[in-house]
């Protein structure tokens, strides 16, 4: 089954393969060996699970096209926070990823904020002034603008199906496509222009005094005495302790930048030194149980890492 661009509902009962189905998906980003079953199937390279992070990091990221006009008047199109919201969070790892260079999101259901997703027609007439536009109302837009494809794992509500170019029904393990057999309802109500998020600069990481990799944990030290531990244990992207260690290595040699770059001038960096000077472009000597990461997946561990210091590219 090939699925194209666009996007993609995949839906089904419990317990009949939904999430295992996205977690192939993921990780199709890698080879498999023959008889592993994955190596079936073949994801995009920049195929990335969006979910919500209750209390993670988010650092000057413009979430504003999903959550605006708070009641505290904060500004959410430079949104800043040591302790996110689950809908918070996920906004802003959509953004982040999409500003990364993305071209698959991955949405589960199961590990979202469903406040963020969708609200019935009740709901709407309930909770009238809500500062939360759910991600259905802008998802045609955001595929459309972008060209970001997403797949959407939903069974709790019919929002997803009014708007996909694609529905996947999972039984017993078994995927079978029923886009041409599923009737269709604007459960999710008018649509929405999603707005791209502003393009930030990485300025290098505060006070850091040495970062080291513990299985798939990264621990940060820094000047002062103060220590953070982010787990890596859940990023989908990150398979090997190896990838930890050697982003631990890079992370150190990113911590003081000469001159800030650009998102995607980090990663076209961090990926083009790899090509070039392999494990050495960033540890020397290079240790025997490393494990080659792309760029896409270090600037994701920056915009959760303690000190990471970024700032919006002016418009």
């Amino acid at each position: 089954m090939v699925m194209p661009a666009g996007l993609v509902t995949i839906t089904g009962g419990g317990y009949h393969g939904k999430t295992t189905l996205l977690e192939a998906i993921q990780e199709g980003i890698y080879d498999h060996v023959e008889g592993d079953g994955r190596e079936l199937t073949i994801s995009r390279k920049y195929t990335v699970l969006v979910k919500a992070e209750d209390g993670r990091i988010v650092s000057h990221v413009d979430i504003s096209s999903f959550i605006d006009k708070l009641p505290s008047g904060e500004d959410t199109s430079d949104y800043t926070s040591l302790d996110s919201s689950g809908s918070t969070s996920m906004a802003a790892s959509i953004n982040e990823a999409i500003e990364a260079g993305a071209e698959v999101l991955l949405i589960d259901e199961d590990t979202s904020a469903t406040n963020l997703l969708y609200k019935d027609e009740v709901m709407k007439e309930v909770v009238v002034n809500d500062p939360i536009k759910p991600f259905c109302l802008q998802a045609r837009s955001l595929v459309s603008k972008t060209g970001v494809s997403v797949v959407a794992i939903v069974s709790a509500s019919s929002a997803f199906i009014n708007i996909s170019d694609r529905i996947i029904l999972m039984e017993k393990f078994i995927p079978r496509d029923i886009t041409s057999n599923v009737g269709r309802s604007n459960i999710c109500g008018d649509e929405l222009l999603y707005k791209a998020p502003k393009k930030r600069l990485f300025h290098g990481i505060k006070d850091l005094k040495r970062v080291k990799a513990k299985g798939f944990k990264i621990v940060a030290e820094y000047y002062g005495g103060d220590s953070y531990e982010l787990d890596l244990t859940y990023y989908p992207r990150i398979v090997e302790k190896g990838q930890v260690k050697f982003s631990t290595y890079i992370i150190e040699k990113l911590s003081n930048l000469r001159r800030p770059m650009s998102v995607s001038e980090l990663i076209t960096y961090v990926n083009r030194s790899i090509r070039d000077k392999s494990f050495s472009a960033f540890a020397k000597p290079v240790p025997p149980d490393l494990t080659v990461v792309d760029g896409f997946d270090v600037i994701w561990i920056l915009n959760r890492l303690y000190g990471s210091i970024f700032s919006q590219i002016p418009n």
